[in-house]
């Protein structure tokens, strides 16, 4: 029955089943792959229910630079490029977590006004972490 109430109330991503405990150990395991996959897991299937949505395209452009950032240093020989290209991605996390946390928003909002509850500050600090728990708060309501 609980199957059926949450495809009543447009579901979750396959991935909100886990806690974020799995989801921080799954991380530390894989060097923080996992987190970026499951950024990129959750940012397309928002993007795939509604049609539309950036956090997808910020989660992309921040695979790619991580593959960049696999080149060798013989490549990029200068120390303050490599930094600043660090800040930058650093920027472009947090900013695509709070990307994230409107479209969900946005994408669980009801006719009547209700909205699902996505604290800014626990997205700053906890990132997709966070908004993956918000998520299994749902599917967990339902």
């Amino acid at each position: 029955m609980t199957g059926l109430a949450i495809d009543e109330r447009k579901g979750v991503p396959a991935v909100s089943q886990l806690t974020w405990v799995w989801a921080l150990v799954l991380t530390l395991f894989s060097s923080g792959l996992f987190a970026l996959g499951m950024a990129l897991h959750i940012s397309y299937w928002v993007r795939s229910k509604r049609k539309q949505g950036l956090a997808f395209y910020a989660y992309l452009i921040l695979t790619v630079g991580l593959i960049f950032e696999f080149l060798p240093l013989r490549v990029v020989s200068n120390s303050l490029v490599i930094g600043v290209v660090d800040t930058a991605w650093g920027v472009l996390w947090i900013g695509a977590a709070f990307l994230l946390r409107r479209e969900l928003m946005s994408y669980y909002a009801t006719p009547e006004g209700g909205v699902l509850e996505i604290s800014p500050w626990w997205t700053g600090l906890f990132s997709i972490y966070y908004l993956n728990y918000c998520l299994w708060v749902v599917r967990d309501s339902a």
